[in-house]
């Protein structure tokens, strides 16, 4: 998994890419224990070349989730691949996530 950051308007948007699983448990907490460190508090990420999405990687985001929350901060995501989407279907998660399908319209509902 590998993890790119970058800030507009406010908002830390994290492009996402490879698989979401058990191992990049470590790379996606410390990226955004850095960003709450720094004062960040929106959050959106990136999902649209992330090929795989494991149980232990949703988990990894629910963690997240309630870490950002505690913070009162806020997290979405956006461009999730069909076969993702699915995942987040099926387990719910898309009552949990708020989940937009381009960038600009996650930045537009995160800054409201």
């Amino acid at each position: 998994m590998n993890v790119n950051v970058r800030e507009k308007d406010g908002v830390f948007i994290l492009d996402l890419s490879g698989r979401l699983d058990i191992n990049a448990s470590d790379k996606i907490n410390k990226t955004v224990d850095d960003i709450l460190e720094k004062g960040g508090k929106i959050f959106l990420m990136n999902f649209s070349e992330v090929d795989f999405v494991s149980s232990p990687g949703l988990v990894i985001l629910v963690s997240i989730l309630k870490k950002i929350r505690k913070e009162q901060g806020r997290i979405a995501l956006f461009n999730l691949q069909s076969y993702v989407r699915e995942v987040f279907e099926v387990t719910q998660l898309t009552k949990v996530f708020e989940i937009f399908e381009s960038e600009e319209e996650g930045i537009k509902s995160l800054k409201e």
